[in-house]
């Protein structure tokens, strides 16, 4: 039956599937599907100090895997090179050609009895890997950079996230690499952590972020003027704008550049947070986002997306975002390009929260968007299956 269906509904249909035991039996219909199945599968790759032999030996044994892993995760950075299993991690690194996003992982801790991370450094031979393929995305966790190896690997990418990454200017580091570059192709910057934002902030480093599109900006701080740099910095590119957890600009609105290609703003806010913490986010967002609002700011704005994490039920305490949706409907409804609201409620695969009666709460408190049709409501189901950042969304706006 599969042979008289085109390749591509075929792979169409594989996409849809979302859990890893349905793929495997469909795996089994013919070779076809196994050929769609398997490279669905083994696309996700995830490389430590515990399995460099065995990733090595089904890269040898079954050399046709090594074209399916498009997405790899490298960790336990700081024993690369002192176990004496390295040269197995160096042929997995040499057969592997199509990584397009690369994750490293450099956390560690010092005792089993230790809850403090420690930073790596990135090791030549994963350094040499890094700058030898045609990397789309890079993401760096607890890692150790220099000046240096930061521009190197800035350069090499268009989409880079940053997050615990601290930058030594002091160290001497055994990696000879170019000098920094004063610009790059960089589109879509991630940063959690001041010191990166600090340093690409500098007048000497600040042009190296004029062409961004995305800029994401993950964490707590307050008063962060490197954020405000940033955003000025590229403001004529960036059409879309991401803050987490929005407590950036202090207690008066920010002052916002002209923004003339931004589309789409978006906010989240983390599940597992007490109520007074939360209070206070949502009041620097309701500053923040009545900033954007302004036409004269955003004069193309599309969307702003608002995301929650639901861990628990009774983590969706909607009451608190009353203050939130109240302004938002008032501010955003005269906008001229007439944006849409999208509240996206986010909980992990197979919790079981309903957040239905968050939905009805959104449409009594934003009457005008309502009755626009600007304003949506959408459960977001985030998938558990190899580390993936897609999900299952679902409308719970009925009614609206």
């Amino acid at each position: 039956m599969t042979s008289s269906l085109p390749p591509e509904l075929l792979d169409a249909i594989v996409q849809e599937i979302r859990d890893v035991e349905t793929l495997k039996e469909c795996s089994l219909v013919s070779s076809t599907m196994r050929y769609f199945c398997q490279r669905l599968l083994l696309r996700y790759m995830t490389v430590d100090a515990n399995n460099y032999c065995s990733a090595c030996e089904l890269l040898t044994h079954s050399p046709h895997v090594a074209e399916y892993v498009t997405f790899l995760t490298i960790g336990a950075l700081h024993d690369v090179m002192d176990s004496a299993k390295a040269e197995s991690f160096r042929q997995v690194l040499s057969k592997l050609q199509n990584v397009r996003v690369c994750m490293l992982d450099g956390r560690w801790y010092p005792s089993v009895v230790s809850n403090y991370a420690h930073l790596s450094w990135i090791p030549q031979p994963i350094f040499d890997f890094l700058t030898r393929l045609p990397l789309r995305e890079l993401r760096l966790t607890h890692i150790i950079l220099t000046p240096a190896l930061f521009w190197s690997l800035f350069r090499a990418v268009s989409t880079i996230s940053l997050r615990a990454v601290s930058l030594d200017e002091e160290a001497d580091h055994e990696i000879a690499i170019p000098p920094p570059a004063r610009s790059t192709d960089v589109t879509s910057l991630s940063l959690g952590g001041m010191r990166v934002g600090e340093f690409l902030a500098r007048p000497q480093n600040i042009s190296c972020v004029a062409g961004l599109r995305h800029l994401s900006i993950d964490g707590f701080a307050n008063e962060r003027m490197w954020v405000r740099a940033l955003i000025e910095a590229s403001c004529n590119t960036l059409e879309h704008i991401q803050f987490d957890c929005p407590d950036y600009f202090g207690t008066a609105p920010p002052t916002l550049p002209h923004l003339p290609r931004l589309r789409v703003i978006q906010v989240s806010f983390p599940g597992a947070i007490v109520a007074t913490a939360k209070i206070s986010l949502i009041s620097a967002t309701i500053r923040t986002l009545s900033a954007f609002a302004a036409p004269q700011i955003s004069p193309v704005l599309a969307q702003l997306k608002i995301k929650l994490w639901a861990h628990r039920e009774d983590a969706m305490d909607a009451d608190l975002y009353d203050p939130l949706m109240k302004t938002l409907d008032q501010a955003f409804v005269s906008h001229t390009m007439a944006p849409c609201i999208h509240w996206n409620l986010a909980k992990r695969e197979g919790d079981q929260i309903d957040l239905r009666f968050f939905a009805d709460k959104v449409r009594r408190k934003m009457p005008l968007l309502f009755k626009a049709r600007r304003l949506s409501v959408q459960e977001y189901v985030a998938s558990r299956m190899w580390g993936r950042r897609d999900g299952l969304t679902l409308d719970v706006s009925a009614g609206f």
